[in-house]
């Protein structure tokens, strides 16, 4: 089956119910705890709060959308709750609700009233002023809920704000839409210094300096096929250590039955999965991104490199994740055919999820389960240590840069149990081929040497321990980048077919 067909009959679920980032900068809302759900595990309605560009006094609309796989949506509930300076509780501002329908869009400028309560460079929760939430409820004609707990941040005007048109996305988008999209970073200091836009992840325009004042994208939904999409922004001023923002406005593209069997370009085959209704459960997870590439394989069955994203990144969840374009470059060169995987969450991940999720994916989409390749950075890279010394039979290869923890202790000299007890870990772990870096001046690296050096002494000395000089932590995440990388992937397809084949 040709790609384009495949990925337009596969059911993408409703998105998660939760809202883990709403911010722009004015009106930054940030993940919080979320209210406990009174649905059972894969029942009942999901609800989602959609990603607005707002600063303080906005007007713009507030848009809350909820589904339910077993029925219709009998009620959205939305409240906007205060909690007074010193106070033990939140009061209730405003309470607006909706029968009926999927999608609420609240357009009398809801949030225009807040009062500015965080510091203006990092945004953190002023001890002297008002904190808001917004409470989220979803039933269905079951009498199931969902429910959800959005903190607000409310920042001063003097940061940068990203202004463009969203009502576009308050509903689902015709196939083949050809209109452009301007996004305008405004500054009172004008020291705007980077606005990048991507789409499912793959970037489509970035502007730098000067440049990032103002970027358009010419027609970047004209060729998206049906379903759910993830459009995401990175923008930055020069205020030290205010940091990236990265927000994501998920959206649909309704399905055209007179474009049925148009070929689409590169930039479409990212799929969106919904993790929580693929596995059927409530999860850490958020999305995750699916990207193949632009040649199919002649067997019908594609490769799949799993890639975990670090800490810093959960910050931001599905929209800090970008299918790099080096990668994306390599593996068209090469004529590669080969699905990418890049789960996300805002917490961390959790090995018995992050197997669902696989399940699901192999179970969905031709993927060639003798080839499927794991790698990650920082906590991903640690969390693909502990999914492989569970799952070792599930990949062809291992990359790891840059994990921590695997250790007692900072600089330690010895590994923790679980990674240096053989009755605790998969056989195939020890077999596994396996790079790991680390730069030399991360005070985790001890860890990577170590674990190598643990796994060479048990196994057929598979691993291979690679320090980068002069690199700290944050450093080696862009050797992950590097095309050697695939290329070592690659060279070892058939290894897990070659450990069943000797172990069976």
């Amino acid at each position: 089956m040709p790609l384009t067909g495949l990925f337009s009959c596969i059911p993408i679920y409703a998105m998660k119910a939760t809202l883990q980032v709403v911010p722009v900068l004015t009106l930054l809302a940030m993940g919080a705890p979320q209210v406990a759900a009174t649905q059972e595990s894969g029942v009942g309605p999901r609800i989602h709060c959609n990603v607005l560009r707002l600063h303080a006094g906005t007007d713009q609309p507030l848009s809350i959308n909820a589904s339910d796989p077993d029925g219709t949506i009998r009620e959205i509930r939305v409240r906007l709750m205060e909690k007074a300076c010193n106070a033990c509780s939140y009061d209730t501002v405003w309470e607006k609700s909706v029968l009926g329908q999927e999608q609420f869009v609240i357009d009398d400028a809801p949030l225009a009233n807040l009062q500015v309560n965080a510091a203006a460079k990092k945004g953190e929760q002023s001890s002297t002023a008002s904190e808001y939430a917004l409470s989220l409820t979803a039933i269905d004609n079951e009498g199931n809920s969902t429910s959800d707990w959005v903190r607000i941040f409310v920042e001063p005007p003097d940061v940068p704000v990203i202004l463009t048109d969203l009502t576009v996305f308050n509903k689902p988008i015709s196939e083949g839409d050809t209109r452009s999209l301007t996004f305008v970073q405004e500054d009172s200091l004008g020291d705007q210094a980077q606005l990048v836009v991507r789409l499912d992840g793959v970037q489509l325009m970035a502007g730098y300096g000067d440049q990032s004042r103002s970027v358009t994208v010419e027609s970047p939904l004209a060729a998206l096929q049906p379903g759910k999409h993830i459009l995401s922004v990175a923008y930055k001023d020069s205020v030290e250590g205010r940091g990236i923002r990265e927000v994501a406005i998920r959206f649909t593209i309704a399905d055209d039955p007179a474009l049925a069997g148009t070929s689409f370009p590169l930039t479409a085959k990212s799929q969106v999965i919904d993790v929580a209704g693929a596995i059927n459960r409530n999860t850490l997870l958020e999305e995750a991104l699916l990207w193949a590439s632009s040649t199919s394989p002649e067997s019908g069955k594609w490769p799949l490199i799993i890639s975990l994203h670090g800490g810093g990144d959960a910050r931001h969840g599905i929209a800090g994740v970008a299918v790099n374009k080096s990668q994306i470059a390599y593996h068209n060169e090469r004529g590669h055919s080969v699905m990418r995987l890049y789960p996300a969450t805002q917490g961390f991940f959790d090995v018995d999820e992050l197997d669902a999720l696989l399940d699901y994916v192999v179970a969905t989409y031709p993927i060639d389960v003798e080839q499927i390749h794991l790698m990650g950075f920082s906590m991903g890279a640690q969390s693909s240590v502990n999914w492989a010394t569970r799952r070792g039979h599930r990949f062809a290869t291992l990359v790891t840069s840059a994990p921590y923890h695997l250790t007692t202790e900072k600089n330690g000299s010895v590994l923790k149990p679980h990674y240096a007890d053989r009755a605790r870990q998969s056989e195939a772990f020890f077999t596994l081929p396996y790079r790991a870096y680390h730069g030399a001046n991360d005070g985790w690296v001890s860890g990577s040497q170590l674990l190598v050096e643990e796994l060479n002494k048990r196994g057929p000395q598979a691993a291979e321990f690679i320090l980068l000089g002069s690199t700290g932590h944050a450093g080696a995440k862009r050797r992950l980048f590097e095309s050697d990388i695939i290329d070592f992937q690659m060279s070892h397809a058939a290894r897990a077919a070659r450990w069943r084949g000797n172990h069976d």
